[in-house]
């Protein structure tokens, strides 16, 4: 098997023209790029060895590569590659807006990326220093209508999930400890234990 290898990497700016390109088996395009690490420590060419020789497998490289993308900025040519494979995709769906707002209900950001998010929004004059209109606020307040993500709902919301989550555990505590000939109301904490004993 044959592999076309970048002599100048495309992560170091090299691209896909016919002098940039070498015909390599597997074994000399893991060579070839554990040299390129040697030579200047960049870690791509590292996760490209391990990944050509069998070190790690495609789970790792991708996590790296993800972890590495978070870390550096895109070239205009790959912003423009994402950007064309996108045009024409339909945009989400109703039943996948649903999805991705269930995924992200109650999470909450830390202050590090608080912090993070802030800071990238310094000198963005879309995000920051725009004062809305009275029209374009009454705009926002009649399509938060209804909304189940709207401020307030949420809190409610995990309030009764946590009561429902609470009361399941509590019902498996009870069924472990009598199928074990155990007292059922037993409580789990020491401090209710301790309270009943009491009384």
């Amino acid at each position: 098997m044959k592999h076309w290898h970048h002599i100048n990497p495309r992560h170091n700016g090299g691209g896909d023209e016919p002098e940039n390109l070498i015909l390599l088996s597997v074994p000399e395009h893991a060579e070839a790029h554990f040299l390129l690490y040697l030579e200047h420590g960049r870690r791509e060419d590292w996760d490209a060895y391990h990944g050509l020789a069998g070190l790690i497998g495609k789970e790792e490289l991708w996590l790296a590569a993800a972890l590495r993308g978070a870390q550096t900025k895109l070239s205009e040519e790959s912003k423009d590659k994402i950007r064309q494979a996108h045009l024409g995709k339909p945009k989400h769906t109703e039943e996948s807006k649903a999805a991705l707002r269930a995924y992200r209900l109650g999470t909450k950001q830390t202050d590090e990326t608080k912090e993070k998010i802030r800071q990238s929004l310094i000198g963005n004059q879309r995000c920051l220093g725009n004062k809305l209109s009275e029209e374009h606020k009454a705009k926002l307040s009649e399509a938060g209508k209804g909304n189940s993500n709207a401020k307030g709902t949420n809190q409610k919301q995990h309030t009764e999930a946590n009561k429902k989550r609470s009361e399941a555990n509590k019902e498996r505590w009870r069924k472990w400890r009598a199928e074990r000939g155990l007292d059922p109301d037993e409580p789990l904490c020491p401090k209710e234990r301790k309270k009943r004993a009491q009384q």
